[in-house]
């Protein structure tokens, strides 16, 4: 059964003029759930953008080669976006999603930059404190170069530099 009111209560929040019905059938054809990390990096690593409102999400995607832009909608979204350098853009600024312009303006460089000293300062606090896990050093980005090689086609392609 389809919470309409739910529904509703999502799309007020993202400013959506859409109905509630036609947003659940969207969601119900093409959203994607998944409860193993490997199954999540396969799938979105043959994605050419990631773009959408969940952190997590576009953060698996960059992780993985793939640029990706976050449309922040609450504060603390924004807030990690910025500490990690992910592109994103306030969800009160997008009117029309232009995915191509969001492409273009996205600095994918600081990403790489920030996460991987991130990642690895995490993984040495980890280590230092005696806490098991599975990280490794210097690894943060499986695909630092499929990014890069992705980013420098979307700049030619779009135009950016």
């Amino acid at each position: 059964e389809i919470d309409f009111e739910n529904a509703q209560a999502v799309l007020n929040e993202m400013n959506m003029d859409v109905e509630p019905l036609r947003y659940t059938k969207h969601i119900k054809k093409n959203a994607k759930v998944f409860f193993d990390l490997a199954q999540w990096d396969k799938f979105i690593s043959k994605v050419d953008y990631s773009i959408g409102t969940r952190f997590h999400g576009n953060l698996i995607a960059l992780t993985n080669g793939v640029p990706a832009t976050i449309i922040s909608h609450d504060s603390r979204t924004t807030e990690m976006a910025e500490l990690i350098s992910i592109p994103h853009v306030p969800v009160g600024k997008v009117r029309r999603l232009d995915v191509h312009h969001l492409a273009q303006v996205g600095d994918y460089d600081g990403f790489q930059r920030n996460y991987t000293v991130l990642y690895d300062r995490f993984a040495q606090f980890l280590l230092e404190n005696g806490i098991s896990h599975r990280l490794e050093q210097h690894s943060a980005i499986g695909a630092p170069s499929r990014l890069y090689n992705l980013v420098s086609g979307l700049r030619l392609h779009f135009g950016k530099y």
